[in-house]
């Protein structure tokens, strides 16, 4: 599909820059990571009421490490592939664009996804 000239202007203005489609292929790979971190009780409640408040506390600014459950973390990884350079857009395409329908572990094989379909929807 070839996008129509107000089309291109809205996904180019979105960021959305697919370069080489015919070309170039962008594989993705969607991971479950566990990590973990260790605290006091008394620092989790001081860091709970923290991340409630006005303190300017998020979970994301510990220090959280691999918690080492690859076998696990690989199951729950999955492959796609899409037309084209769109590394400029990766997560709005697995977000809410063209999200690979199936998921694809390691050992299948991957159809080749094009994002501009998600403006075939009338977008």
């Amino acid at each position: 599909m070839t996008l129509s000239a107000s089309q291109q202007v809205i996904a180019s203005n979105l960021g959305q820059e697919k370069t080489d489609p015919d070309n170039l292929v962008t594989l993705v790979r969607r991971r479950l990571a566990l990590e973990e971190v260790v605290i006091t009780k008394e620092q989790f409640e001081q860091y709970n009421k923290d991340v409630r408040g006005s303190n300017d506390f998020y979970w994301s600014q510990l220090d959280w490490k691999d918690a080492q459950w690859t076998d696990y973390c690989e199951e729950k990884t999955y492959y796609s592939a899409y037309q084209g350079d769109v590394t400029s857009f990766t997560d709005d395409i697995v977000s809410f664009m063209s999200p690979d329908p199936k998921y694809r572990f390691c050992y299948d094989q991957l159809e080749l996804l094009n994002s501009d379909d998600f403006w075939k929807q009338g977008n």
